[in-house]
């Protein structure tokens, strides 16, 4: 009745009496694609973009369980769904790009969406920069100076560009072990002159106009990890996640103090396994939980992140950390709202869910991109080389000799070969810190084993930037490789199919495959 109803309404150009019929029918049938269908195109004519993409992909989600072959299903269905999903990304990612030289567009069923070029570049121009939407860093004190897990993955032959197990040189949560704390919240480093102690004289040419603020840590849990560079940093982190996370608010109920507090038995599960995913689903989690707070449905507050979901990743351990988080947060989500105890209510239960961890958890695995800013070494290296290159076009040997000097007491060979000798030294790979982020377009670019554009991180902080590696026109899809790209094609190819679910059809692919 309310599916024909709901038909009629809609032809008649009654969309929102249609939606009110489809969502009954979905309440009353959740179980039944036709019901999704009837609210989808509904919303789709309301052009609630996102919603309607929602229900559309569950009524072909359903339509695919009910029919096993493809020849049965309804092609309707999944017309309206790619119809819904071009919408929403072009509406979405419009306000996201804007400014930008670039488009994230729908390209097909099969590639989903992907980053255009709107004008030309050469090699080596910066195509665009990013701050990541979620990000946080590595654990201290696991392996010593330059050793880190595998960068991809969980394992050294996976590829998936992923740091969930990366810790790297003692100094990842903000413990001052080695003289290096880095900020919760943008991943600056902070280097003491302990830090340095090891090329003498050092620090006082980086910091030749004098130290660095010494940051502050979270004045209510006042943890190592709770770091922070700035009170801006300090501010932004509590706003966003950490007020819900903060183990300086004790959960309601109490417990035998902090050590009990879920979000440190949590840490310390996830040092424990050596895997950050959890930490950063918690703060996922708890963002959603400050949008709905500040007037957002938790549907809208959850999409900047349900858009890198892509298939569920169990992982040893996930239900007791999801339970972890699931209980504090609904504890602090109730005291805050005068609940007593009651929980979340039914639009955010629907969002903090075990099968939500374990799909972040896959994103995680498969799009997040591994963060490793530069340190302040780093970047009066590059000043340095900078200042010496513009010195040589002004005939300016004093400026030339300031390089000369710093290649010396980095303990280089101050020759052509000393700046690539010292960026690639165990002294300076021993300051660069590791994490893990997800960013909303430089997560949307698809793959290629042929790739026009690669994704590094440069900057003292978290920030992103996609640089060009050829000659692009605008039009064209930009493209990294999920897998190294100088593996014979079988094997890229096996890894791609493995880890990405998905047979690689690029162009390189393809004319190796005619040989």
């Amino acid at each position: 009745l309310y599916s024909n109803r709901s038909a009629c309404h809609f032809n008649v150009g009654k969309f929102e009496a249609a939606r009110a019929d489809g969502e009954a029918c979905v309440r009353l049938a959740p179980q039944w694609a036709k019901g999704f269908f009837r609210l989808g195109k509904a919303l789709l004519c309301l052009e609630r973009f996102a919603d309607a993409m929602d229900a559309l992909r569950e009524c072909v989600s359903l339509d695919a369980a009910e029919h096993a072959t493809a020849q049965r299903r309804n092609a309707e269905y999944a017309a309206s769904a790619r119809l819904a999903e071009s919408s929403f990304i072009d509406g979405y990612f419009a306000g996201l790009t804007e400014g930008l030289p670039i488009a994230v567009k729908y390209i097909s069923p099969r590639r989903g969406k992907g980053v255009i070029a709107t004008q030309a570049f050469s090699y080596g121009q910066v195509v665009w920069e990013e701050y990541p939407a979620v990000s946080l860093h590595g654990f201290a004190g696991r392996g010593g100076a330059g050793a880190c897990a595998p960068a991809r993955g969980e394992s050294d032959t996976d590829p998936r560009h992923s740091s969930d197990s990366c810790n790297r040189n003692g100094h990842g949560d903000g413990e001052d072990v080695t003289g290096i704390r880095t900020c919760s919240q943008c991943m600056l480093s902070h280097l003491s002159s302990a830090a340095l102690s090891a090329r003498p004289g050092i620090f006082d040419v980086v910091y030749e106009n004098g130290p660095t603020p010494q940051g502050v840590v979270c004045g209510r849990c006042e943890r190592p990890e709770e770091w922070y560079c700035s009170e801006t940093c300090r501010e932004a982190a509590w706003l966003a996640h950490h007020r819900w996370l903060c183990a300086g608010v004790l959960t309601v109920g109490g417990g035998d103090g902090p050590r009990s507090h879920p979000m440190v038995q949590l840490r310390t599960l996830c040092q424990t396994s050596g895997r950050i995913n959890p930490l950063m689903i918690a703060r996922i989690f708890a963002t959603v939980l400050s949008g709905v707070e500040g007037g957002e449905r938790a549907s809208d507050a959850y999409r900047p992140f349900s858009n890198f979901e892509a298939n569920e990743e169990p992982a040893a351990g996930d239900e007791a950390a999801f339970d972890l988080i699931h209980q504090h947060l609904s504890l602090r989500w109730s005291s805050a709202n005068g609940l007593e105890g009651h929980g979340f209510q039914a639009e955010l239960a629907a969002i903090i869910t075990l099968r939500n961890f374990r799909l972040l958890n896959g994103a995680f695995l498969r799009n997040a991109q591994e963060i490793n800013p530069i340190s302040a070494v780093h970047s009066k290296l590059d000043l340095r080389v900078a200042q010496s290159e513009d010195s040589a076009r002004h005939a300016d040997q004093e400026t030339s000799t300031e390089l000369t000097k710093f290649l010396t007491l980095l303990q280089v060979t101050a020759d052509d070969g000393g700046v690539q000798e010292a960026r690639g030294s165990e002294f300076l790979q021993g300051l660069t810190v590791t994490g893990s982020g997800l960013f909303e377009i430089g997560n949307s670019m698809n793959h290629s084993c042929q790739p026009n554009v690669v994704s590094m991180t440069r900057h003292l902080n978290h920030k992103l930037s996609v640089v060009a590696i050829r000659a692009i026109e605008p039009g064209d899809e930009l493209c990294i490789s999920y897998v190294d790209e100088a593996l014979p094609g079988a094997q890229r190819r096996a890894a791609l199919r493995k880890f990405y679910h998905f047979d690689c059809t690029c162009e390189r692919c393809v004319a190796e495959s005619c040989r």
